[in-house]
């Protein structure tokens, strides 16, 4: 069993990512700026710091819902500010993950 998260996890939310995994499961996800690779042994868990990782945070259902209510009374001009650019020559989180899980 292996979870692979590709946005930052809120304090609040790490532990449902971690009651996921089956036993002897692993779970990378950035968390805290650092990437992290969650080990379940039954009921123990052991997290490994692999390196420090910029992400953007994770949006849940709620922060999304509300994004949409305020670009609905923003309008067009508030939808152009989350326009980000992406560097294409960045490997896949699977991709570095190989290397250090």
């Amino acid at each position: 069993d292996r979870i692979y998260v590709g946005a930052e996890v809120p304090q609040s939310h790490k532990r449902t990512f971690c009651s996921l995994l089956a036993n002897r499961g692993k779970l990378v996800m950035p968390y805290m700026s650092k990437l992290i690779c969650v080990t379940r042994d039954d009921d123990s868990f052991t997290c490994k710091e692999l390196m420090s990782v910029s992400f953007r945070p994770l949006l849940t259902p709620e922060m999304i819902a509300e994004e949409v209510v305020g670009e609905e009374e923003e309008g067009d001009r508030h939808r152009d500010s989350h326009i980000i650019q992406i560097n294409t020559n960045i490997g896949t989180l699977q991709e570095i993950c190989r290397f250090q899980v």
